[in-house]
């Protein structure tokens, strides 16, 4: 179980609880153990790390928000190399942390589960943001083309 004591759309101090897989628990562990966080309860999982490969253990100053963009967009550029991602009205042409949201969104419905147990999994509260994230993915499953097709 993993406590999160603040986010984005969680704000209220109480934070939240978060149960993570064994892969998840034990590649948390991993991090934990490498990075010299294990004692450290307060600090940040998630820290900078010097050139040198040290992690910089603190309590005072989450990882930043262009930090953690440039990690989305050296994983994109990994993934997709130099070429920019499908021009869509100028997005889209890298990942940032919110990808990472979308993305499970959309797992999670290919997978089959409900939109609440998406919502639960997210935070969101409100369907309409979800179902906008996996609209393409719904889309597919049009329930006119099964009627059309004589399929019920």
């Amino acid at each position: 179980m993993l406590n999160i004591g603040y986010t984005k759309t969680i704000v209220d101090g109480q934070g939240i609880t978060k149960a993570l897989s064994p892969r998840a628990s034990a590649s948390l562990l991993r991090w934990l153990n490498v990075a010299g966080l294990i004692d450290h309860h307060d600090a940040y999982i998630f820290c900078k790390v010097h050139r040198v490969n040290k992690a910089i253990i603190t309590t005072a100053k989450p990882l930043t928000r262009p930090n953690l963009e440039r990690i989305f967009s050296a994983a994109w550029a990994v993934v997709q190399g130099d070429k920019k991602g499908v021009e869509n009205k100028g997005r889209y042409t890298t990942w940032t942390g919110h990808s990472a949201r979308v993305g499970a969104a959309q797992d999670m419905t290919e997978s089959g589960y409900s939109l609440a147990q998406i919502m639960h999994e997210g935070t969101w509260t409100k369907a309409e943001t979800v179902l906008g994230y996996i609209r393409h993915i719904e889309a597919k499953k049009s329930v006119m083309i099964d009627l059309v097709e004589g399929k019920s």
